[in-house]
């Protein structure tokens, strides 16, 4: 005999007063089974049999099929949607997972199936998708997963094991030169976009001006330079970097803009004038430049430098150099006695061997002067 449900109405060739939907549903209301199915959920003996119908299920190649249709049904990603909305749902989830991961067995299966080639495939599929990369522009832009992130991060780096371990890791990867290579690649092309360029520029701006920022990259910077295998990397680095003439000329330019600034050349001088204004500072300055090691340095460095014909030329520019009045008196006398034989070259047209004489004879003769006036 068929029978009506009491609640769908629904017909029904069982003899009950509900459906088997209606009835589940009507059981759950009550506290008491709620109660009972969550202790069976618990129990070790209900997991094992779950686990062992799942396996069963999964391989069946015609089920396997079935359930990927399924999951990719509007249906069920408005469900799970949902489902992930609540926070509840989202506990439970962060619950299971970490007690999955504390287990090394299912650790060392979840790398080895990241680190396969068809996984590897799949995900980036995935991330290359135009909806996917609409989802994470919402997700991203949104307040409240800002919040969560940065919260999570600062309970996360205040740990001093977890900083370790991610630092060894960073510079394990970062270390090869595949990665760099990659690295590079991303940022170039990131940076070669306007809207990427001056986004980042209004932020380091923001982040600059603020107080906090500065003590953290002066106390960052004096810990690093204190280092002496850092010293040694960053003066290598920079050496090598400065013998390229575009990296240099690169550097000169945006130096000289910056530099010429109003704002810049009074913040150069109040930086310069509190810097001189501290004993202990003026006392290293007077010790350092009456060492023999600085006057060495200087000196080859100097020497090094008017070897060179574009510093010459520079100087030469700078300089606008003219005859003073004891080369102009000397000019006279040498005109008088010793008529077109000897030419001023004082303003840096002359040099030998990083010198530069007052006067050269110009009669076929290898003769210089060069005159040491006193005022």
């Amino acid at each position: 005999m068929k029978s009506k449900c009491i609640d769908c109405k629904k017909k029904i060739s069982i003899r009950s007063k509900r459906c088997p939907i209606c009835a589940m549903k009507h059981h759950w209301k009550s506290k008491d089974y709620r109660k009972k199915r969550a202790v069976t959920y618990k129990s070790k003996d209900y997991q094992k049999r779950v686990s062992k119908i799942a396996k069963q299920k999964w391989q069946n190649k015609n089920y396997r099929k079935k359930m990927s249709l399924a999951h990719k049904t509007k249906a069920y990603h408005k469900k799970m949607a949902l489902m992930y909305k609540t926070t509840d749902y989202l506990k439970k989830l962060a619950k299971r997972t970490k007690r999955l991961w504390e287990n090394k067995e299912y650790r060392r299966k979840r790398i080895a199936t990241y680190k396969t080639k068809a996984h590897q495939k799949k995900c980036s599929a995935t991330y290359k998708s135009e909806a996917f990369k609409k989802k994470w522009e919402v997700i991203c832009k949104s307040k409240i997963y800002k919040k969560k992130l940065s919260e999570r991060s600062k309970r996360l780096w205040g740990n001093k094991d977890y900083r370790k371990k991610v630092t060894l890791s960073m510079r394990k990867t970062f270390a090869t030169d595949a990665q760099k290579k990659r690295r590079a690649l991303a940022s170039k092309k990131m940076w070669q976009n306007k809207n990427f360029r001056k986004k980042r520029a209004l932020a380091m701006k923001k982040i600059q001006s603020t107080i906090t920022y500065k003590k953290n990259v002066s106390l960052g910077c004096k810990r690093k330079f204190q280092n002496k295998n850092f010293k040694k990397k960053f003066s290598e680095r920079s050496k090598r970097l400065w013998e390229n003439k575009d990296y240099r000329k690169k550097v000169t330019l945006s130096m000289r803009k910056a530099c010429a600034t109003d704002a810049q050349k009074k913040r150069r001088a109040l930086a310069s004038k509190k810097m001189w204004k501290n004993k202990k500072f003026r006392k290293k300055r007077a010790v350092m430049w009456k060492t023999k090691a600085y006057y060495e340095k200087v000196s080859k460095n100097f020497k090094r430098l008017w070897n060179d014909k574009s510093f010459q030329e520079k100087q030469a520019k700078a300089r606008n150099l003219k005859p003073n009045k004891p080369e102009t008196l000397l000019n006279i006398l040498l005109d008088k006695h010793f008529p077109r034989e000897y030419k001023y070259v004082g303003d840096f047209k002359f040099w030998l061997g990083g010198k530069n004489p007052d006067f050269m004879n110009v009669n076929g003769q290898k003769k210089l002067i060069e005159f040491w006036g006193s005022y």
